[in-house]
């Protein structure tokens, strides 16, 4: 369930800035197919990655440390 939420934020954000990904894709240096990977979560992202595409979506990364519940 973890990567279905990391998507539809990377989703939301992209949405947010009203681009499409390939506009998106542009502004990060790759290809749309690699967009459409990272936000259907079957490429996990590093942190490099993801400050990108904050970058290009104009929103900030967060990183959260939560209890492990176990």
């Amino acid at each position: 369930m973890r990567r279905i939420d990391e998507g539809y934020a990377l989703v939301r954000a992209r949405k947010t800035a009203d681009l499409t990904q390939a506009e998106l894709a542009v502004g990060l240096g790759t290809v749309q197919l690699a967009v459409t990977r990272l936000e259907g979560g079957r490429d996990p992202p590093s942190i490099a990655t993801l400050c990108r595409y904050a970058k290009a979506t104009g929103t900030r990364l967060t990183v959260d440390l939560v209890p492990s519940g176990g």
